[in-house]
């Protein structure tokens, strides 16, 4: 449980340093193409061990989880064009109030309050971290979109079966993920690529895509939807450390204070959780 909790910490990690990234690459490369050159390389980066995967592949799921997923990375990469990478940052971890509504939604259980309290808190703590400011714009709903989708891509990646081939259900997500976005891509032109272009895609595609969603994929056999969802919260807090530490950025007193809000709603979860289980054993 560590091991896993640790890795998706470790891949939100990769995923706060691409806002950056992918910000300044769609000022030259169009969303879509991005979209479907970055998940085409992760896909390929993928696929030779998932074909000598002999375990069995849930394919309803796999497709489901990889049409969240185009539709969270389309969102956000169009929404990036009018937005900031703070507030795409802060509007993406809303999707830690999405899983409860979904799961209440689509498996009809009722929603914890202790759950509403941690989200709560950490959606405080990242409004406090980020600061986010200033009129809204389409952007920002495009955003907010990509929130719920990805919502809805944790959600079609918890419980699969046991035996199933987690590299498969990785290599048909990035598949339809690229797939779909060729679609819209046809009806933009695709200019030469840049080195540092393609530096970005490979960074995005390789790492940040085919190896991050893989460990996702892997952490979900053990963790729940909303502790995967917790934990990614954590994403632009990762994203203003490293712009502080590059010198793009300060951070204030409230941001720290943000921060440590963020953090305590994890440990709250982890010590209700920890608490619960041994209710259980109990």
């Amino acid at each position: 449980m560590l091991a896993r909790r640790l890795s998706l910490i470790l891949i939100t990690a990769i995923w706060g340093s691409t806002f950056l990234i992918v910000k300044q690459a769609i000022t030259v490369l169009p969303p879509f193409w991005f979209i479907a050159i970055r998940f085409g390389i992760a896909t390929l980066v993928i696929l030779p061990w998932a074909l000598r995967d002999k375990k069995s592949l849930p394919w309803k799921k796999a497709i489901f989880a990889g049409i969240w997923l185009f539709a969270a990375f389309g969102l956000q990469t169009l929404g990036m064009k009018f937005t900031g990478p703070d507030r795409a940052a802060f509007l993406t971890s809303l999707n830690i109030l999405f899983i409860p509504i979904l799961t209440a939604v689509w498996y009809r259980k009722p929603i914890p309050r202790i759950l509403w309290g941690i989200s709560m808190m950490v959606v405080i703590g990242l409004a406090l971290l980020l600061s986010p400011h200033g009129g809204i714009n389409a952007g920002d709903f495009m955003v907010l979109g990509t929130a719920v989708a990805l919502a809805g891509q944790v959600l079609a990646t918890a419980d699969l079966p046991q035996q199933s081939s987690l590299m498969k259900f990785t290599a048909v997500e990035l598949g339809i993920t690229a797939l779909l976005s060729l679609i819209p891509a046809g009806f933009q032109h695709l200019p030469s690529l840049s080195p540092g272009i393609v530096l970005s895609l490979l960074y995005t595609g390789a790492i940040a895509s085919a190896i991050a969603m893989f460990v996702q994929t892997w952490a979900q056999t053990r963790l729940s939807s909303f502790e995967t969802g917790l934990i990614f919260t954590l994403e632009p807090l990762f994203a203003v450390i490293i712009g502080v530490t590059i010198g793009h950025r300060s951070l204030s007193a409230v941001g720290v204070f943000g921060a440590g809000l963020m953090i305590s709603g994890l440990i709250w979860h982890e010590v209700a959780s920890t608490s619960h289980r041994t209710q259980k054993l109990d």
